[in-house]
């Protein structure tokens, strides 16, 4: 299967990454705090056993993945771990998918998607649970 770059593994992130990990998916993951990484992955197998691993970067996580998956806390997170100086944006390969499950705005949406295009092509989905009638009315076309 495809590997895949996790990053946030809060609430919410470190169910969704270890459901992958389980459908056998390879799994990156980054988490600000990297303890929580390092518990993500006792659970969920080390390398050799799915070939799952607790990087420092969101770079590390996204070099080589088909897709990259976000899960944070807001609009600024999302950026710092986007954009930041070991962002994963910069690090994806050309046609890997980035996906944000964060409750971010709409605005960032489009942003992304946009940002995406003009570094190497690709396609990004939001899929958080707020703000789609903005993206509506913001005419975004995902």
């Amino acid at each position: 299967m495809a590997p895949v770059a996790f990053l946030g593994l809060g609430t919410m992130g470190f169910p969704m990454a270890g459901h992958l990990a389980r459908a056998g998916h390879e799994v990156r993951v980054y988490n600000r705090t990297a303890a929580v990484a390092e518990r993500w992955l006792a659970e969920h197998g080390a390398a050799g056993t799915g070939g799952h691993r607790a990087v420092g970067t969101p770079a590390e996580a996204a070099a080589g993945a088909a897709f990259v998956l976000v899960c944070v806390g807001a609009d600024a997170d999302v950026r710092a771990v986007v954009y930041g100086p070991q962002g994963a944006l910069g690090a994806m390969a050309e046609g890997a998918v980035l996906v944000d499950h964060t409750t971010a705005s709409a605005d960032l949406a489009c942003e992304l998607a946009a940002a995406r295009f003009r570094n190497v092509g690709g396609e990004v989905y939001p899929a958080n649970v707020a703000d789609y009638a903005r993206l509506h009315e913001a005419g975004a076309d995902f």
